[in-house]
């Protein structure tokens, strides 16, 4: 019984820090595409 208990907790924590990290992952490559975006619709003007 203790030792089921404390493999599924490290099967939830294991899970949450991966999740942690791939929407950590996700949120940056949001906010790099947002930049280079605002950089390039500044720097060249489309006419």
């Amino acid at each position: 019984m203790g030792k089921e208990k404390i493999k599924i907790r490290y099967i939830i924590f294991v899970l949450i820090t991966m999740g942690v990290i791939f929407f950590g992952k996700i949120t940056r490559l949001d906010n790099l595409n947002a930049e280079k975006n605002r950089r390039d619709h500044t720097r060249v003007p489309t006419l």
